[in-house]
């Protein structure tokens, strides 16, 4: 979900690219540029909050597995990379979101008509779609997401 990330890119069209574990990603985020112009600067490490938008159905995984992997670098930059979560559900967050924890924690945004609840808390998942991320509000803790920092 929430990553200590090294951002490289951010700007106001909507692109954010940014270094994870080594890997770099590009990203899509929907972020007020003015509320965040003049906070982020090149090169520091910010918290970021992964989201994969799915344009297909998620899949159970057999045998479990976890990570967090490119798939295809996105030659357009008004989609994020092509990546793949992979990982234990373990929260609904709204109807069509769940919680995907691993090795790569993420948001996953389903592709409707799927619904958080068609899936069982505790199975694996893999989640193949298009990456987004945003910078976490400050009153991120009061929302209930405190501890949800992957260090």
């Amino acid at each position: 979900m929430i990553h200590k990330a090294r951002i490289t890119k951010f700007t106001e069209q909507g692109e954010i690219d940014f270094e994870l574990d080594g890997k770099k990603y590009h990203a899509t985020h929907a972020q007020s540029f003015e509320e965040v112009s003049g906070l982020i600067e090149a090169g520091v490490v910010y918290p970021l909050e992964i989201e994969i938008v799915m344009d297909a159905p998620v899949d159970y995984l057999n045998p479990p597995s976890e990570g967090l992997d490119l798939i295809e670098a996105s030659s357009d930059p008004k989609l994020g990379d092509l990546v793949c979560v992979r990982g234990r559900i373990t929260d609904y967050l709204e109807h069509d979101v769940i919680r995907i924890d691993g090795a790569g924690s993420a948001r996953v945004r389903l592709k409707l008509p799927q619904q958080a609840t068609d899936y069982r808390r505790g199975s694996y998942l893999s989640a193949t779609g298009r990456l987004t991320a945003s910078i976490p509000s400050p009153d991120h803790d009061e929302a209930g997401l405190k501890g949800s920092i992957v260090e």
